[in-house]
């Protein structure tokens, strides 16, 4: 599985491959400033081809654990 199919899988929302360059950082910069994606003309829509369930309960215990250290 790839990382981007794990992202996929964790968020729940669609998740896209940019094919620029330092797309990887920017598609971070906009998903955390909670933007979407302007347009998706060079971008490919990642397939969740293989379900994980144990991925997303390990992101949700993991945001609980930082959600819980950012409020201190």
């Amino acid at each position: 599985m790839s990382l981007q199919q794990g992202i996929a899988q964790c968020l729940g929302c669609d998740v896209f491959r940019l094919q620029q360059r330092d797309a990887s950082l920017q598609g971070a910069a906009m998903l955390a400033a909670g933007m979407k994606h302007p347009g998706h003309k060079e971008a490919e829509k990642i397939l969740i081809t293989r379900e994980n369930r144990a991925l997303p309960e390990k992101y949700l215990r993991w945001k609980r654990w930082l959600d819980a250290l950012l409020e201190a």
